[in-house]
């Protein structure tokens, strides 16, 4: 039995358990997942289920259905434990697990509090947008990180994406920890409470 857990900028928490039957998700209460927030189309998108699988496509949303950061089209896609879904806003989410059991833990626990707006180019902490913004260079490191969450980012990959003008690549390991050390500082990963971005030893970093 596999279900949806949410998570919103207010940390309300909610799980639906999802069976055999076509979910609906959108801003209609007649709906059979209400989510009531003025960027959610009326009918937004579907969940169904093939035998153990289950696929969500959009339904020709105005701002789209995101997988991953990732948007999707009309043609299914099938969902993996642990996918993020959300609905052309960052900050709200839904989060796929393939199974009951993880009912047991806290939502909000598998989430970081970390949103990254890659169109609009803003950077959400627990709901609210950081300010000021973030310098390019900053946003672009990121961003990167950030498609590539919970897997490790090379140092060589980190420069590629942050210092395309030196294609070279004749950029230090002390110039990269400089930036990771801001980025840090601005998403408010100071070790003790919570921690989002970790260094991998020898390769690079990850963002969790």
């Amino acid at each position: 039995m596999a279900i949806l857990a949410t998570t919103d900028p207010g940390g309300h928490q909610a799980s639906l358990k999802l069976g055999a039957d076509e979910i609906i998700i959108g801003r209609s209460a007649e709906c059979g997942f209400l989510i009531d927030e003025s960027f959610v189309s009326r009918e937004h998108a579907a969940i169904s289920s093939d035998n153990s699988t289950y696929s969500i496509r959009d339904l020709g949303s105005k701002n789209g259905t995101w997988v991953n950061n990732q948007r999707i089209g009309d043609s299914l896609k099938t969902l993996q434990d642990g996918d993020l879904i959300h609905f052309g806003n960052p900050t709200s989410s839904l989060r796929f697990m393939e199974d009951d059991r993880t009912l047991t833990l806290n939502v909000k626990d598998l989430d970081s509090g970390l949103r990254v707006d890659m169109a609009g180019r803003e950077v959400y902490i627990d709901g609210e947008r950081i300010k000021p913004s973030l310098s390019k260079k900053e946003f672009d490191i990121l961003s990167l990180l950030w498609e590539r969450r919970k897997v490790a980012c090379s140092r060589g990959d980190m420069i590629t994406k942050g210092w395309p003008e030196r294609p070279e690549g004749d950029v230090s390991d002390a110039e990269v920890e400089q930036y990771v050390s801001r980025l840090r500082k601005r998403i408010g990963d100071t070790g003790k409470k919570k921690t989002r971005l970790v260094t991998v030893p020898g390769y690079g970093y990850k963002l969790l």
